[in-house]
């Protein structure tokens, strides 16, 4: 069986008529002798430079020791996040540097800035009432936007 991840995108030019060609193939490079050798594994022939692209980017890939194939008819949403809109707005907040206001002491597991923004793009896209908030906030991408823990409470 061929390791996908030994292999890298070779190719040879050639010249017919004054024009000149390149030839991609897949290789594995080894040693032998303590030189460097490579086995030809298989001849792709002509590609244009968007195929040879994909290649690379497919070798590239191929490497990382937890990727996988699949196709977009495998994938599937089981959870939607508001993201647009709350990215928008937190966009906004950091344009006006209104973090700033707010002062940065105290012992707190999430700072007052935090807080006051994730109120206020409640307010601006979601108005419900503060108790109903975390709810909301569960529901968004803000989690990862500012990088809180969902779970994470202040206690005085």
């Amino acid at each position: 069986m061929m390791d996908l991840a030994e292999l890298h995108l070779h190719w040879g030019a050639s010249q017919y008529k004054g024009k000149s060609y390149r030839s991609y193939s897949l290789a594995r490079g080894y040693r032998e002798n303590g030189k460097n050798r490579k086995e030809i594994v298989m001849k792709l022939g002509k590609l244009s430079e968007t195929e040879a692209e994909r290649w690379r980017k497919f070798l590239k890939t191929i490497k990382k020791p937890d990727a996988f194939l699949t196709t977009l008819d495998d994938l599937y949403v089981t959870i939607h996040y508001a993201y647009l809109d709350v990215a928008t707005a937190n966009a906004i907040w950091d344009e006006w540097e209104l973090d700033e206001i707010f002062p940065r002491n105290g012992k707190r597991v999430v700072p007052i800035a935090t807080i006051a923004r994730i109120l206020s793009v409640n307010r601006c896209i979601d108005p419900a009432a503060k108790s109903q908030t975390p709810e909301w906030f569960h529901s968004t991408a803000l989690p990862w936007l500012l990088d809180v823990n969902p779970e994470l409470r202040n206690v005085q």
